[in-house]
């Protein structure tokens, strides 16, 4: 499945279709992909697997959507929208393997959004689409954001996991490779994460 433009959510909902017949063992989200420089790796890294960007920033969600062109990648989609939709209202049960959450901003109101990324409504929504065993993964520079993440996950739900590194090119001792790691690490920020299985 060759990735032309960004899709809409809706758009993506009308994807099902086409991603059934398609032979992929695994769908990983990247919410937040900015440019894509993270989902591009994993994209190149597992090739036999789906990566779909999930961009609220239509400029961000474009840039993304030129680097896969470029890097000729085939097994991404690129989704212009907002997140909660993406889950709640496009995405089927049951069916993603791993949701990538890196470094979402605690400040909504500087990108020109009124909530937080992350909320009850939203793990809510992350847990009916993902597989049994799927997991969330999530990374932030922010610890009383990461406090405000950590206590929407109930143990009834969620079972709490080690950090499993991925192997997508990043230098050693990075826990994802994004850019936004790379430049907090440089400023010497801690950087806190958390992987959860449904």
């Amino acid at each position: 499945m060759a990735l032309e433009g960004c899709l809409s959510v809706s758009d993506w909902q009308a994807q099902w279709s086409v991603l059934t017949h398609y032979p992929l063992k695994r769908i990983h989200v990247d919410v937040g992909c900015y440019r894509g420089r993270f989902l591009s790796h994993l994209a190149m890294m597992c090739p036999d697997e789906h990566v779909v960007g999930v961009e609220i920033n239509s400029e961000y969600a474009d840039a993304a959507n030129e680097l896969c062109l470029g890097l000729g990648l085939e097994n991404v989609s690129i989704v212009c929208g907002d997140a909660l939709m993406f889950f709640r209202d496009a995405t089927p049960q049951s069916v993603i393997s791993e949701v990538h959450i890196y470094f979402p901003t605690p400040y909504p109101r500087a990108i020109g959004q009124r909530h937080r990324l992350v909320s009850a409504a939203f793990i809510d929504a992350v847990h009916q689409a993902l597989l049994p065993g799927g997991s969330l993964r999530v990374l932030t520079d922010e610890v009383n954001y990461f406090g405000e993440i950590e206590s929407l996950f109930s143990p009834m739900r969620w079972w709490s996991s080690i950090w499993q590194p991925m192997s997508v090119g990043q230098p050693t001792g990075f826990l994802a490779g994004t850019s936004s790691e790379a430049r907090y690490r440089g400023e010497g920020r801690t950087i806190w994460a958390l992987q959860a299985l449904k």
